[in-house]
This record gives structure tokens, C-alpha cells and sequence, in this order.
């Protein structure tokens, strides 16, 4: 049981990878940047939801299965939180993208930083495995 977060979160951060990239092929100009816009557009909620359960899913584990650990002890849960708040601000710019030029300049931005925000996450929660 005590398994579920990492592997939930692993696979969360390896799908927001993914959606990633698949939004860059998106901006290139070749025919295949409608596909890869319809797959990030498609699966990206999913990374975000992926993010809220491995959040969730974290934080409960610690405080029912894991009595040597605290909440605050590390930048674990403060980045995780970080990365959620940004992932929930990129889907927000998301919306009406294509009629603001503000928010489609911003999107990648914000996106990026959840991006790199998991990846952090993710490093960190490895001194805290079990």
C-alpha cells in the first residue's frame, strides 16, 4: 500500500511529460500538428487529474501509513502543491486560448513550469521512500 503514491505519481509526471511534448509538436508547422494538438488537448485534463489524486493520494498516505514522517520535514509537498497550482493555472489559460493572444503566450509558460515543478517533486520524493 505504501507504493501507491510513487507509482501513482511517477506515472502522472511520465503522462504530463508526454502531454508535453506532444503540445511542442503541436507548434511545428507540419501536417502532424493537429493530431499532436488533439492529443494534448485530450489528455492533458488527465495528466492534471493524475497530478490532484498523486497530491492527494501522497499527502493521505503520510499521514495514515507513514507515522515517521512529517508533512513539513521537506519541499516535497510545498513543490507538489506548486506543481498542481500550476498545472490548474495552465488548464485555466487553456480556455478561450485561441481568442487571447495573452493567455496562448502564457499557457506553454505556466505549463512548463507544472512540467518542471513535477520533475523537482519527483526527485524530492525520492529520499522519502520507504
Amino acid at each position: 500500500m505504501l507504493y501507491v503514491h510513487p507509482i501513482l505519481a511517477g506515472a502522472a509526471v511520465a503522462l504530463m511529460l508526454w502531454v508535453g511534448l506532444a503540445g511542442l509538436r503541436s507548434r511545428h508547422p507540419r501536417s502532424y500538428a493537429a493530431t499532436e494538438r488533439r492529443r494534448h488537448g485530450r489528455f492533458a485534463p488527465w495528466a492534471l487529474r493524475g497530478m490532484i489524486v498523486a497530491l492527494v493520494t501522497g499527502t493521505a498516505s503520510t499521514l495514515w501509513l507513514r507515522p515517521d514522517l512529517d508533512l513539513t520535514e521537506s519541499a516535497h509537498l510545498p513543490v507538489g502543491i506548486g506543481a498542481v497550482l500550476s498545472g490548474s493555472a495552465a488548464a485555466w489559460l487553456s480556455r478561450d486560448m485561441y481568442t487571447s493572444d495573452l493567455k496562448r503566450r502564457l499557457h506553454p509558460i505556466v505549463a512548463g513550469l507544472a512540467l518542471v515543478l513535477a520533475l523537482v517533486q519527483l526527485a524530492l520524493g525520492f529520499g522519502r521512500l520507504p
